[in-house]
């Protein structure tokens, strides 16, 4: 995914079947490139009905059993702009980037993001299940520059 153009990447996690039309909302409104799910998807209609709005990569959470989710990998690695993003579902500040500039995790329902060890971690929280003090359900968008440059903020729905 490398051209002229900065792109916009959309973060969900932690949807456990039930997809926000607030979610899908922002996400159409902020004319995301691709979306990653980091996990806990919930059922194979929620990827189709992100698809919908974007190309779509994800990956399995602790939640996310049974034949619909045999297909979805542990982990992905996907290149923006030149920039390489690491997804796992458990992922987390700490992980180690192996040579990834973003880490994307969900798992915690609380949303983050956080530069260390020369990557930006980003934590969506949960679209569907927030465990925040406001109960506010919230997604990420990920801009990255043509240039590389990275910046990432949290949408709350």
């Amino acid at each position: 995914m490398t051209d002229e153009r900065a792109k916009t990447v959309g973060v969900i996690s932690d949807t456990h079947g039930e997809l926000d039309v607030r979610a899908v909302d922002a996400l159409a409104e902020a004319g995301v490139d691709v979306i990653i799910h980091a996990g806990d998807v919930g059922g194979s209609r929620i990827l189709l009905d992100l698809e919908a709005v974007a190309p779509v990569v994800a990956v399995r959470g602790n939640t996310d059993h049974g034949p619909w989710a045999a297909d979805l990998p542990d982990t992905a690695r996907v290149a923006v702009n030149g920039v390489r993003i690491e997804v796992a579902h458990a992922a987390t500040p700490s992980s180690s980037p192996d040579g990834a500039e973003v880490i994307i995790g969900g798992h915690t329902h609380v949303p983050a993001i956080v530069r260390r060890r020369g990557a930006l971690y980003v934590n969506p929280g949960s679209a569907s299940h927030p465990r925040t003090r406001d109960g506010v359900p919230s997604i990420a968008l990920v801009h990255v520059a043509r240039h590389g440059d990275v910046r990432a903020r949290i949408v709350s729905l």
